[in-house]
């Protein structure tokens, strides 16, 4: 694939998520779609598969449908070291650690669990995370423009582009009462998703590309915190998000440190996802 196709893939596929995500937040901040109706659930649903939608489009209008059968391919990517699958779930430890820092360390009260932390509460809560940003996100962030990016930019600088991105198709959920994201201070999440890319990056490159793998780890960000901050009430919101994301750029930065910027991997260049884009 040549720089100039490459960019104009990622061009159309960006453009097109955001698209969908500023147009969904659109309708609700018009009032044409109201955040306690059934609609808003299942478009607040839709809005967190637009980059797998954007991914799709942009294959069929750059690249002519090539390579829109393996954007979802890498979901069956299960047989990996156990050391990834510790790594996928590892942002639970990340989240139990920032509530140790906080509780034992700075010695502050906890505000104690949600009283709606039922049963069915918890359910919907799993399903939710899962068919959101687990499932939805990861075919266009991961599948699609993390190989393109890295072809062009290494997996550090791929990060940290994708990163910023990242932040900025999630920023319109901060004016949109009903999202998960209206409460949440925007700074610490800032700096995690960065931080998150780098990670996730990390993890993709050293699994032969699987979105499985992938798919897990986001996952376990969304649950891990949801978990500590609202079912079990150990840590206020703010605290903890900054905790957190302190904990998360050391997680990267180590992971920089030992596997190298280049690729985040110390496997060959050969087996590096982006390296498929130079047979094409």
């Amino acid at each position: 694939m040549t720089r100039k196709h490459s960019i104009l893939s990622l061009s159309i596929y960006f453009i097109l998520a955001f698209v969908i995500m500023y147009g969904l937040v659109g309708l609700g901040k018009l009032g044409i779609i109201q955040s306690d109706s059934p609609l808003f659930m299942v478009l607040f649903i839709v809005g967190s598969w637009g980059p797998a939608i954007a991914a799709l489009l942009a294959l069929l209008i750059a690249e002519k449908g090539k390579g829109a059968g393996d954007l979802f391919r890498g979901w069956s990517r299960w047989k990996v070291g156990i050391g990834w699958y510790a790594a996928a779930l590892s942002p639970f430890a990340v989240a139990f650690l920032a509530a140790f820092i906080y509780l034992f360390i700075m010695r502050k009260p906890a505000p104690g669990p949600m009283a709606a932390a039922t049963a069915p509460t918890i359910f919907m809560m799993l399903l939710m995370n899962v068919l959101t940003g687990a499932m939805g996100e990861e075919p266009g962030w991961r599948a699609f423009a993390t190989p393109r990016l890295q072809h062009h930019l290494g997996a550090l600088g791929a990060s940290v582009v994708l990163g910023v991105i990242w932040i900025l198709w999630h920023l319109p959920l901060w004016f949109l009462e009903g999202t998960p994201q209206y409460d949440l201070p925007f700074v610490p999440f800032a700096v995690s998703c960065i931080a998150e890319t780098v990670l996730l990056t990390w993890i993709y490159n050293n699994t032969r590309g699987s979105l499985a793998m992938a798919s897990l780890f986001h996952f376990s960000i969304n649950t891990s915190s949801s978990v500590i901050i609202g079912l079990l009430g150990w840590v206020p919101i703010e605290e903890f998000f900054w905790i957190q994301t302190v904990v998360q750029v050391v997680y990267a930065v180590t992971v920089i440190v030992f596997f190298g910027d280049g690729k985040l991997s110390r496997k060959p260049m050969a087996e590096m996802p982006f390296e498929r884009l130079n047979a094409d």
